[in-house]
């Protein structure tokens, strides 16, 4: 029998296994570290944005529409095109220690490991890293898209200072700057939809809550998409808001000493008009997010891995004597 081809990740039955960072791999790793639960789909885009080959964010059914121009028209032709939208990114988490920003592009990396863990339902990420300055830290992330709240996705995002005092700024951001991905010549890649298809109508910031509300440019669907937070600390920290035309942040301030670590919690939601009136749009999403705070994600957690055992136990295949097979 000829020797089986190298994979990037190792064969195991439930995980995908990102052991190291690579640069060329990062528009295969934000497909296969996507999370989704039938509405809301995350691409595996890294939390800090790090060079992302397209950062996305879709949800089932939510599109845009154009004229399909054809040189003869005939009766039964498709008058418009639909396209599923790249909405708001609620992924971003950017991270400052001393003023550097975390970026795996730059600094050392110390320590790296990502898994898409399919028994529970979860993305996981540990990062020891290196800043140019010489500071050590240590990064861990988790991320789901909620199997028991079809509009909500949640990640959270803990850091400890390894050797010293630093100074941490966390960026916590709601980013309607997205576009769909261009076809160009080749509709296989992208979309015909070009430039800024969500048009920006509102913003909202209160304390730890924002949101953001949209409408398509062609259709004029709404969209709300909104976020809520907790933060954890050992010590006195500061918040404050920023923002842009299309982009909303919540900024957390902290001085940690050597061995300290932070954890910041993020709540985020999706309504749409597809679905509801669009005058309870913004009201839903934001019962939705302060909700799910104030259960906290431990408690998103636990139902996580209890939907997807009660999944696998009645729909898991198994593949004796071939972790590579079973993985597939």
């Amino acid at each position: 029998m000829a020797d089986r081809p190298s994979s990037a990740y190792p064969p195991d039955e439930w995980r995908i296994i990102e052991s190291e960072f690579r640069k060329e791999m990062l528009a295969r790793n934000e497909s296969i570290f996507t999370v989704g639960n039938g509405y809301i789909g995350l691409r595996g885009n890294l939390e800090e944005g790090t060079g992302s080959y397209q950062n996305g964010t879709y949800l089932n059914g939510f599109y845009d529409s154009k004229p399909i121009i054809y040189a003869e028209i005939a009766p039964g032709y498709a008058r418009n095109s639909q396209t599923m939208l790249n909405v708001s990114d609620g992924k971003q988490i950017r991270l400052w220690v001393n003023n550097e920003p975390f970026d795996l592009l730059t600094g050392t990396i110390l320590d790296y490991r990502r898994i898409l863990d399919m028994r529970k339902g979860i993305l996981s990420r540990d990062v020891v890293w290196r800043s140019p300055s010489g500071i050590e830290i240590s990064v861990h992330s988790t991320r789901f898209v909620s199997f028991s709240q079809r509009h909500l996705a949640l990640i959270s995002y803990s850091v400890e200072s390894l050797d010293g005092k630093a100074v941490f700024v966390f960026e916590s951001s709601l980013d309607g700057n997205v576009r769909n991905q261009p076809s160009g010549k080749d509709p296989r890649v992208g979309s015909s939809l070009n430039g800024q298809i969500l048009q920006i109508k509102d913003r909202l910031i209160e304390g730890s809550f924002a949101a953001l509300k949209h409408a398509t440019r062609n259709t004029h669907f709404i969209l709300i998409s909104a976020m809520e937070h907790q933060f954890k600390a050992p010590c006195s920290f500061t918040m404050d808001a920023e923002q842009e035309s299309n982009r909303i942040s919540v900024v957390y301030r902290v001085k940690l000493k050597e061995k300290e670590k932070v954890s910041l919690y993020k709540y985020v939601a999706y309504y749409t008009s597809m679905d509801y009136d669009p005058e309870d749009l913004m009201p839903l999403a934001r019962r939705e997010v302060s909700a799910a705070k104030e259960r906290a994600f431990e408690r998103f957690l636990l139902d996580q891995k209890h939907f997807l055992r009660c999944f696998w136990k009645k729909s898991d295949i198994r593949i004796e004597g071939d972790p590579a097979v079973q993985q597939s």
